[in-house]
Formats: structure tokens, sequence, C-alpha cells
């Protein structure tokens, strides 16, 4: 295959993948939000903190490995919400179940989103790895001990249309950035 070919193919498959993150970025606009609003407001008690600041209140349930513990999460945390923003990384799914890494400046974090318990889980499906998220919820435990928000309500505060660069290669041409 040539290079030209190539090179070909690269384009029209990112050509697909902009077609399709602007036909979400429509159907937001459709519903009557804005795709690119960067709007941030806790909905209820919850407090905007750093990702970072976030972990931090749960650092005494670090056990060994670095893993959290459901049981000590829960006691160092009781009560509090955490309201946090970031740039979404990877997405993945499993029937009513879906997971969410999210990074700021200051470090990552899972989310946690059940269909029964997440009041926008239904928006999930216009949503792509790269978007901007604000989320709030109570901290927990996974059962693999990942420290997590367990989502209650997430919103998009702005939509990407371009992919994140390749986690390899990284960003060839600097000025794109």
């Amino acid at each position: 295959m040539s290079q030209e070919k190539k090179i070909e193919g690269k384009g029209a498959s990112e050509e697909a993948i902009l077609a399709a993150r602007r036909s979400k970025a429509e159907a937001l606009r459709q519903r009557g939000e804005l795709p690119y609003a960067n709007v941030i407001a806790a909905r209820g008690e919850a407090h905007l903190v750093d990702i970072a600041d976030a972990r931090a209140l749960a650092d005494a349930a670090k056990g060994e490995g670095g893993r959290y513990e459901a049981e000590a999460v829960q006691n160092a945390c009781a009560g509090k919400r955490v309201h946090v923003k970031g740039r979404v990384l990877a997405l993945r799914s499993t029937g009513g179940l879906s997971f969410l890494r999210l990074r700021d400046r200051t470090g990552e974090i899972q989310l946690l989103l059940e269909e029964a318990t997440c009041a926008t889980y239904s928006d999930l499906a216009l949503l792509d790895v790269g978007d901007f998220v604000q989320a709030e919820g109570p901290l927990m435990a996974t059962k693999r001990g990942e420290l997590s928000v367990q989502t209650e309500a997430f919103s998009l505060l702005t939509k990407s249309v371009r992919p994140l660069p390749e986690k390899w290669h990284g960003l060839q041409d600097v000025e794109l950035g």
C-alpha cells in the first residue's frame, strides 16, 4: 500500500470521527443545550474541588498496594459529596453500569455511573473521549479497590470535536495544540 493511500485512509477515518462528533453536538443543540457552554455549577450541596482534593478526602482509606477499602472510604468521607470537573480520558459501559476516567490539572479519578441512580445517565450516548464534563456525588471504592465518584448527576461542559492525540505517537504538529 502506498504512503498516499495510507494518508487518504487516515483522513477518511478522521473525517468520519469529526462528522460523528459534530452530529452529537448538533443533537445537543436540538435538545436546547449548548455543546460549548462551559458553565460550571453544582446542583446540590456538593462543593467544587480539584480531583487531587477529592482523592485527599479518602487518603485514610487507602490500604495495601494503593487499593481503597469500601467501608473505610465510606467512614472517611461520611456524607461528603464532591463536585469535580475534567476531561474524559476513557469511557466504557457494561449493561446499566458505566465508568469514565476523568483528568484535571491535579490528577485523575474514576466516575461510576449506574443507570438506576444517575439522573443524567441517558446523556452518555452523546459523550465522547476528550469531552469536558462535571460530575457530582459521594466518593466510594469499587470491588477492585478503585476510588470513584458515585455519580448522581453529570453534565457536559464542552464538546470535543477532535479526538485526543494517539497515546504512543503524541501530537506531531505542535501548532495544532
